[in-house]
């Protein structure tokens, strides 16, 4: 049966709770869950018991490691879980006050929000965790400073439609009036507000040496700009939690050091308020196939956006890992919106 079809599974009550248990037993021990043991919990008989786990088998949610072992749940079960079983909130009020706080409390710094935000997601989940800082898709010029420094050393500020500031050092052929150097910048910012680096790229025809020259760096930080800058937590904590299972703990290791594995999981992240789980790679990626991946994106939506995400085994606590990465989407977007509000209304 392909995965789709053993999600689609048409189960009874019974055998929904029959799975549901099987999973939370496996993901709590990690050994399988006999038969006896089930027939304890839900109080049926043993042959009601053998007869959904046959069903649950049949339709491929389930499978015995060895012949004469309990139950595990499949991957097709833990997607299964996921897009039937799993709902309601995992977080107590208790714990989103505390996440809430914790924020409020910190400085009004990105730096400092990435670098919390990426630690409660690893502790909350009990997962690796990454946390990408809010950018626009494409980055938008809004203002350039050119302020002199020392000799022929000047400083570029460049600032961007969606606040982020970039600082560049340029060294000059010839030394320049503090004078001379703000009206360049006054004339290049009137010329470029609200550009793109590739609208910028097209008009470098007609200009002076200076202004091609600080125009090519600007188009370069630009291009810096559009690409996530990523922070993480949890690594040790995750290797931890696959045991002995090397292979898996290879993965997680590659995943999240590797800036063009994270840079492609980050371009599969949802809209914003919406959570995408990817288990084991689901058929497409073999790199994380012992992974289970649970992303959201949080930010304002045509303004600026950040990913933030989970990692850990397939054998996950998903029902915590979601609503966890639901939550902390939901309270970075209000926080954005906060901060920036005035700027976002003025820019849609």
């Amino acid at each position: 049966m392909t995965s789709d079809a053993a999600c689609d599974a048409e189960l009874t009550e019974r055998q929904q709770k029959t799975l549901e248990l099987i999973i939370q037993n496996y993901v709590r021990t990690g050994y399988p869950i006999s038969s006896k043991s089930l027939v304890e919990i839900m109080g049926v008989s043993s042959a009601t018991i053998r007869n959904d786990m046959g069903v649950l088998e049949a339709a491929g949610l389930i499978a015995s490691p060895h012949t004469s072992a309990g139950r595990i749940p499949t991957e097709q079960g833990y997607r299964y879980y996921v897009q039937h079983l799993q709902s309601g909130n995992y977080l107590s009020s208790v714990e989103r006050l505390t996440i809430a706080h914790q924020f409020h409390q910190a400085p009004l710094d990105m730096d400092q929000w990435m670098r919390l935000a990426a630690a409660i997601l690893s502790r909350m989940s009990e997962s690796a965790s990454l946390v990408t800082a809010p950018r626009s898709e494409i980055a938008q010029f809004k203002h350039l400073e050119l302020i002199s420094t020392q000799g022929r050393t000047i400083l570029m500020v460049l600032i961007l439609q969606n606040g982020d500031i970039r600082q560049r050092m340029l060294t000059l052929a010839e030394p320049l009036s503090q004078e001379t150097l703000t009206e360049t910048a006054a004339r290049l910012t009137r010329m470029a507000t609200g550009l793109t680096a590739t609208q910028i790229r097209a008009r470098l025809t007609g200009l002076s040496t200076l202004e091609q020259e600080v125009l090519e760096i600007v188009i370069e930080l630009m291009g810096e700009a559009e690409r996530p800058q990523i922070y993480r937590d949890g690594l040790t904590g995750l290797l931890d939690r696959f045991n002995n299972e090397s292979s898996g703990a290879e993965q997680a290791l590659r995943v999240l050091e590797e800036q063009s594995a994270l840079e492609i999981l980050i371009n599969e992240a949802p809209s914003i308020g919406d959570v995408r789980v990817v288990i084991a790679g689901e058929g497409r990626w073999e790199d994380i196939s012992l992974l289970s991946i649970i992303l959201g994106r949080y930010g304002v939506a045509g303004y600026a956006t950040g990913t933030l995400g989970v990692l850990g085994p397939v054998r996950m606590r998903y029902g915590r890992a979601i609503s966890t990465v639901r939550f902390m989407s939901s309270l970075m977007s209000n926080l954005m919106f906060n901060i920036y509000g005035e700027d976002v209304t003025s820019s849609t």
